[in-house]
């Protein structure tokens, strides 16, 4: 039993701090973060098996809700670039997509998906028609009404987390407290890296220019910082 729920809680530690980690969140406070978190909405349904029936109702139908927006994110970024980048040109000798999952993915999933939901909301309106829209401990209403909270409750984080994500705040107390969360990078600005790259050729293409109106001069004058390169100069000077 204790391999059974070490290698159930311990993926299910480790996958939010990973994802917490890719955001700029260092490891340690990522770690106590979400273990505080899982023990604290744990507790509710621990306590009362009433809160363990409703939440086991209205996660247990959103697993449905999570596979059609795996579905959504395949699509959104291309069911062609995501199967061959991802899966067949990711791993050697490794089985690969055929490309019939193309089609399965962009017809067959979302169909069952949308419909497995479709399903649910009429047997729930037709199975209970006096309490599916009643906030009542597994009702239709009470399961829509939490999706939605959450759902609120990602996006405002998402939001908040977005601009901690570019650079610190300006407040110095605030910036403190968030530093011990955050490990903040440079901001990359758009075309930055291209004007760095084009500044470089326009050095290398005049340094050239200059060696061929100099000749050997420009050349040994080109490589004083690089003494390989002016010992095999001077050779070549002394044979001309």
């Amino acid at each position: 039993s204790i391999s059974r729920y070490t290698t159930t809680y311990i993926p299910t530690l480790m996958s939010p701090t990973h994802l917490h980690t890719l955001h700029t969140v260092q490891r340690i406070p990522a770690t106590i973060l979400v273990s505080i978190t899982m023990f604290l909405v744990g507790v509710a349904s621990a306590l009362d098996l009433d809160v363990l029936v409703n939440q086991d109702s209205v996660w247990g139908y959103a697993m449905i809700l999570c596979g059609c927006l795996l579905v959504f994110l395949v699509l959104r970024l291309n069911p062609f670039k995501f199967r061959r980048q991802f899966f067949n040109d990711y791993g050697v000798g490794d089985w690969s997509l055929p490309l019939v999952w193309v089609f399965i993915i962009m017809l067959i999933a979302p169909i069952e998906g949308v419909g497995m939901i479709m399903w649910w909301i009429v047997e729930e309106v037709y199975t209970k028609p006096g309490t599916w829209w009643q906030l009542t401990r597994d009702s239709l209403a009470m399961v829509l009404t939490q999706w939605s909270v959450v759902a609120l409750v990602v996006l405002a984080l998402n939001w908040f987390m977005k601009p901690l994500s570019i650079g610190p705040p300006r407040n110095v107390r605030l910036r403190r407290l968030i530093g011990f969360f955050i490990r903040y990078k440079e901001p990359v600005r758009h075309g930055e890296e291209e004007r760095k790259e084009g500044k470089v050729e326009e050095e290398e293409e005049e340094g050239k220019v200059e060696e061929e109106e100099h000749g050997g001069i420009g050349l040994v004058e080109l490589s004083t910082q690089n003494p390989s390169i002016l010992v095999v100069n001077s050779v070549h000077e002394s044979e001309v």
